[in-house]
Order: C-alpha cells, then sequence, then structure tokens
C-alpha cells in the first residue's frame, strides 16, 4: 500500500513540474521581447535626439538640389544621368518630397526609419542563425552603435 502512494505521489509531482516547465519557455520569451523593446525604444531615442540641431551636410544639400524637377523624365535625364547617383533613391526621395514636402526632418525621416527598423531585423537575422542572448547583444550593439546612429540621421549616404 504504501509503495502505491508513493508512485502516485512521484506521478503527480511529476505532471506538476512538467506543467511548470512549459511555463518557463514563455517568461523567457516575453523577458526577451521586453528587453528588445527597450533596445529599440533606446536606438529610436539616439537617432532622434537632438536631430533638429545637425545642420544640412553638403551631399544633403546636393541631394535637394538634384531633386527640383517637375517631371520623372527630367529626374531621370538631368540628375541620374548626369550626376551617376543611384536611381532608386534619387526617384523615391522625388516622389517622398512630393508628398511630404522639403525639410531637414522630411529628407531624414525615411533613413531614421530604415536604421530603427536595422535593429529587430538584426535581432530576428541574429537569433535564426545563433540564439537568443547573442540576438539581444547584437541588436543592442546596433541601437547604440555610433556609426550606425549617425548614419540613419543623416541622408548623405546617396
Amino acid at each position: 500500500m504504501r509503495g502505491k502512494n508513493i508512485k502516485n505521489y512521484c506521478s503527480f509531482a511529476l505532471s506538476k513540474l512538467k506543467k511548470t516547465a512549459n511555463i518557463f519557455p514563455q517568461i523567457r520569451m516575453k523577458k526577451q521581447i521586453i528587453i528588445l523593446l527597450f533596445i529599440i525604444g533606446l536606438g529610436t531615442f539616439l537617432r532622434l535626439y537632438g536631430i533638429w540641431n545637425f545642420p544640412l551636410t553638403h551631399d544633403e544639400l546636393s541631394v535637394i538640389g538634384r531633386l527640383h524637377f517637375d517631371t520623372f523624365s527630367d529626374l531621370i535625364e538631368k540628375s541620374v544621368k548626369e550626376y551617376c547617383h543611384p536611381a532608386g533613391i534619387q526617384v523615391f526621395l522625388w516622389l517622398w518630397i512630393k508628398i511630404f514636402g522639403i525639410s531637414e526632418i522630411s529628407l531624414r525621416m525615411p533613413f531614421i526609419m530604415m536604421g530603427i527598423s536595422c535593429i529587430p531585423l538584426m535581432y530576428l537575422l541574429t537569433k535564426k542563425w545563433f540564439n537568443a542572448t547573442a540576438a539581444l547583444f547584437t541588436s543592442g550593439f546596433m541601437a547604440v552603435c555610433q556609426y550606425t546612429c549617425t548614419s540613419s540621421a543623416k541622408s548623405a549616404l546617396l
């Protein structure tokens, strides 16, 4: 009789342990998501901090000068072919300023958004190739690295 009670107790304890073990991966995943959201928030803050204080660079002024065309064919003929800059970004910015206008913030906003979106992309890529710990580390590095913050805050990479 006693052996049967111990066996029942052991199977009961084991079933409870299995149920609690299933909770831990969910808690770990929620913790990683919270950390990732904090990293994305930090990266967003660092990319937007003082954006109004950065003057336009010569490259950005050159871009603005190459976007004042009324028609698409003029843009291609007089800007892309003449200056040999990438056509895709020239066309995108030409359409962008038609919608949002020309200002420092408007010109830089697509690059800031792409810089911010690189943080979760880096997390997903690193998590797929390695593991979640490495993914949090690399996305954190991407969020605070001065090069990536500065590059995404300026549209001078054209």
